[in-house]
């Protein structure tokens, strides 16, 4: 129940070799052994370095306090029926007799949890989400110089436009990351905590020390936290929703970068391609001939389970349009979506396992497009789920669109000549269907 209940976390942290590390820092267990109990220990040390009693008896209750089990505490939440208590009860038993009177005096319960809470944060988008994000940034910056000569139709409202090159497209991603990475970094500085008691007026702390804020900035310190200017029973709530903002906005990106290379993998565009795993990897139980672009599938999907967690799962897209034509997402909850291969996946001629690019010999001219050679190798180096521009693919099928109905009439507008046209060639083709099916049926029984 303290760990990770959600199985979505799990199934696509552990492939990446991060669930181990998110489980450390972002679980409730991390939450209440690890950082609730280190603030403690960091009050009882300002408490010893005002005189209150030997500094060394906090060295040996941080060495005791290794070793409470987060069952404990789980059993003493549903006798007290209080998270913080239930710590600072099984906190105590495992002190020094002289130093259990001093747990937790003068402290309330969001003195520890609110800046619980911002360490939590902290440390997982420093040692989790932005390395993720910088290593998608790398790519981005590799595909942008390595693709910014590889030509491709550029796209507004899903049409064709004007020509651009797929290492411009990649590098107007790279710019919307590096924003994100550079705003996110930013906003993880201007956390602030609290110590001050109840309601924020230092009345306990007042009692206690002549400038009690001063003990409040010493406290904090030991954390690496600088307090809020002032604040009520928890601190300020805007800048933790600053690094949330900026960390949705990252996801966003990836969701909508998801979008755009899941439609140019499409087959009637087939402009891009993933890593795939010949021998191995399939598509479909069915179909072998199958390519999923699964991995930018899985990007999106987890975008929208984020969404909904935050409870805007119903927003429309925001305004703009991506570098290929798809409206930019509001944020998936996922990150790193450039998996590594397996070993024997390196491109020939590199030792970088991680190696992405074009083949040359897997495109020919056509007039004026591009598509994939007849010999070209069916497999792209690369790690799973990144890209390799494999060619700029056939012309894309028109459509016609029917009239909605006259303003007033209460009734539909005859259908457009060419719609009528369509359904025409579409109830043929549908009657020639079934003489093929018929034909299929008729050889199968002889």
């Amino acid at each position: 129940m303290l760990d990770f209940p959600d199985p979505l976390v799990a199934r696509y942290l552990e492939p990446e070799k991060l669930l181990e590390p998110a489980r450390r820092l972002l679980s409730d267990q991390a939450l209440y052994l690890d950082y609730c109990v280190r603030l403690e220990l960091n009050w009882l040390r300002v408490l010893a370095r005002h005189g209150r009693f030997a500094e060394s008896l906090v060295d040996e209750a941080q060495e005791r306090c290794a070793d409470i089990d987060i069952q404990e505490i789980a059993e003493e939440e549903a006798r007290v029926h209080h998270d913080l208590k239930a710590v600072v009860n099984v906190m105590t038993r495992y002190c020094p007799e002289e130093l259990r009177p001093y747990v937790h005096l003068g402290a309330t319960s969001y003195d520890i949890l609110s800046n619980a809470h911002l360490l939590r944060l902290r440390d997982g988008c420093r040692e989790i989400a932005l390395p993720a994000l910088e290593a998608v940034a790398r790519e981005l910056i590799r595909l942008a110089r390595q693709e910014s000569e590889t030509h491709q139709v550029g796209r507004t409202h899903g049409q064709h436009a004007e020509p651009v090159t797929f290492g411009h497209a990649m590098a107007v991603y790279l710019d919307r990351m590096g924003f994100c990475i550079q705003s996110l970094k930013r906003s993880l500085t201007e956390l602030r905590g609290k110590f001050s008691g109840a309601v924020g007026a230092y009345n306990t702390l007042g009692l206690l020390f002549e400038d009690p804020r001063a003990v409040e900035r010493e406290v904090l310190a030991l954390a690496g936290l600088t307090p809020a200017r002032n604040s009520t029973q928890i601190t300020h709530p805007e800048p933790a929703l600053a690094v949330f903002h900026h960390l949705t906005a990252a996801f966003g990106v990836l969701a909508n970068l998801a979008d755009d290379l899941r439609h140019l993998q499409r087959t009637e565009l087939a402009e891009v391609a993933e890593a795939y795993r010949e021998g191995s990897q399939v598509g479909s139980s069915a179909m072998p001939h199958k390519r999923n672009p699964i991995t930018w599938e899985n990007v999106k999907s987890l975008w929208k389970v984020f969404m909904l967690q935050l409870g805007l799962g119903s927003l429309p897209p925001s305004p703009g349009a991506g570098a290929f034509g798809c409206r930019p997402a509001l944020g998936p909850r996922a990150f790193g979506p450039l998996r590594r291969p397996p070993a024997d996946a390196a491109q020939p001629g590199t030792d970088r396992p991680d190696h992405l690019g074009t083949r040359p010999d897997s495109v020919q001219l056509v007039g004026n497009r591009r598509r994939p050679r007849a010999d070209a190798p069916a497999q792209f180096a690369g790690p799973e789920g990144a890209l390799a521009v494999a060619a700029l693919a056939g012309a894309r099928a028109t459509r016609a669109s029917e009239p909605g109905p006259a303003p007033g009439s209460g009734r539909s507008s005859p259908a457009h000549p060419a719609c009528r046209s369509g359904r025409s060639r579409g109830r043929r083709l549908l009657g020639e269907g079934s003489w093929v099916l018929k034909r299929i049926q008729s050889l199968a029984h002889s």
